[in-house]
């Protein structure tokens, strides 16, 4: 609830009465105080009522903005092509393009091209040659397999025979929990399953590995940090509070004898398993924990001095400048991933790790190959932001599956292919696991997993045609195509925003050839 602000507009009450969110206008700009937002449309009951909501919200944030006076129009654009393309030159009207920009987004690749010269009215062509197009998929479908329920999910041969009828092409299995409970052959502290470790005659893990690689599956390991038999080995990498009480639960994985264990462990999973990733779960970020042990003091006093800042005390949480705090715990955090990364890619394999949906967690992608994006709360499209941070650093899109109707999980799996996505799929309770209490999967939900996958490049289709010229609105593609090794694309200024961004036919057929 808010308090309105006098000749505030009210926008949104409870049952009682209650405002709930209020637009204003405060000195020359506009403010906007609102108990809701974007990230929270999976609240609602008509989830098509948050992206309305924000569209009146923008339109009304910028009507003073649009009393000041024409636009000025951006003077380039952008064409795409998909993301494996390798860029060799860009012309604009048969001239090498001045310096074109080549960005990864997602699933695109868009190369920026200079149309300042163009005046309206005038028409352009715009040429981009790029090695030949390479077969592959556009949009890679995945499986996330949670607690127990990769061995659960029956034999190797069934569960990798599953994952082919919905047209899955990465599965990402949890091998090891927080406490240690491992679903393959691990460390001897380990807590072995009794399905697929004690009970299994051979080595379930390899076995799955082996039948997902027939059927053309890439397996990506996920490893959670583990405190247990750390705390055993290294009692003072445990945790510190304030007053140096020590945890008798939790290690801090930014002490070298708190990462040792697991990094044994990690290698240990490599060397005996021919994995095609390696991904960490989310108790790896330092920065969502505070430590005040020794290693920790020290880190942050000599991240201070590097820095020039000259108060400690003042860089702690609660003390006003906590954001030197983060940075520090990024940084640490950066380091220990960069050692996980050093593991994996000795294996010749990817590393990365899961991250929510936001920013804050971006500069993982330093080091890492991969983040896996828990897209879980948030609507689909919330993947754009971190997409168009990454660059070349691969992003996972993943939605949630358990207690979902089958009709939205096929309609979100549809923006998440909208919002860019490379990479996309659900959290899954595979068949014969029944999963947790409330998090089931409803009747149907398998099925609609399968009809989303399959009609993946279909849809990518319409979203690359969509995104093919991006950038100043008044450009139009007129005609054009994109071939194995050439894109050519006829445009024109029309001198105002347009309506349609293509106006003509654009032959894609190399694009659909493209695929495996």
């Amino acid at each position: 609830m808010v308090t309105p602000l006098e000749g505030g507009i009210p926008v949104a009450k409870d049952a009682a009465g209650n405002v709930l969110g209020v637009l204003a206008q405060h000195g020359k700009g506009r403010t906007a105080i609102l108990g809701f937002g974007p990230e929270k449309e999976k609240q609602f009951v008509r989830r098509e009522l948050g992206p309305a909501m924000m569209d009146n919200l923008l339109a009304w944030l910028l009507e003073e903005r649009l009393k000041q006076g024409p636009r000025r129009w951006s003077g380039a654009v952008e064409v795409a092509l998909p993301v494996r393309a390798e860029v060799l030159e860009v012309r604009l009207n048969g001239k090498p393009a001045a310096k074109p920009e080549a960005a990864e987004v997602g699933s695109l690749k868009k190369i920026k091209v200079d149309v300042s010269g163009i005046r309206d009215g005038e028409e352009a062509t715009v040429k981009v040659s790029y090695k030949p197009l390479a077969a592959g998929r556009n949009v890679e479908t995945l499986i996330h397999l949670p607690w127990a329920s990769l061995p659960r999910g029956g034999p190797p041969a069934k569960l990798a025979e599953w994952l082919k009828s919905v047209n899955a092409t990465i599965v990402q299995p949890l091998l090891r929990e927080p406490n240690g409970h491992a679903y393959y052959k691990g460390m001897p502290e380990d807590t072995p399953d009794p399905v697929s470790v004690t009970q299994y005659q051979g080595n379930f893990l390899g076995d799955f590995i082996e039948e997902c690689h027939k059927r053309g599956i890439k397996v990506i390991g996920g490893v959670y940090f583990e405190s247990r038999t750390t705390l055993k080995r290294h009692p003072d990498a445990a945790l510190a509070d304030r007053e140096g009480k020590r945890s008798t639960t939790h290690a801090c994985f930014n002490n070298p004898d708190g990462q040792d264990y697991n990094l044994a462990t990690i290698k240990h999973l490599l060397d005996n398993y021919k994995l095609d990733g390696l991904i960490l779960d989310d108790n790896y970020e330092l920065q969502n924990y505070v430590c005040d042990c020794p290693v920790c003091e020290k880190g942050l006093k000599d991240y201070c001095v590097r820095r020039g800042i000259t108060s400690v005390e003042a860089v702690r949480p609660g003390w006003g400048a906590a954001q030197h705090w983060l940075a520090y715990r990024q940084e640490a955090s950066r380091a220990l991933a960069a050692k996980v990364a050093e593991i994996a890619h000795a294996h010749k394999i990817p590393a990365g790790g899961w991250v929510g949906a936001s920013k804050g967690s971006a500069h993982l992608g330093e080091v890492f190959d991969l983040l896996g994006g828990m897209v879980y709360t948030e609507p689909p499209r919330s993947a754009r932001l971190m997409l168009s941070l990454l660059g070349k650093c691969r992003f996972f899109t993943l939605l949630w599956a358990p207690g979902e109707r089958p009709e939205r999980m096929e309609e979100e799996f549809r923006q998440a292919i909208h919002a860019g996505s490379a990479i996309a799929g659900f959290w899954v309770f595979p068949p014969g696991h029944e999963g947790a209490g409330a998090m089931k999967m409803l009747p149907g939900s398998h099925e609609a997993i399968g009809r989303a996958f399959a009609k993946a490049e279909e849809e990518w289709l319409r979203f690359y045609r969509d995104n093919l010229l991006t950038g100043a609105p008044r450009f139009v593609v007129l005609d054009g195509k994109v071939g194995r090794q050439e894109m050519q694309l006829r445009v024109k200024n029309t001198g105002r925003k347009a309506a349609e961004r293509i106006q003509g036919q654009v032959n894609l057929e190399a694009v659909l050839r493209a695929q495996p």
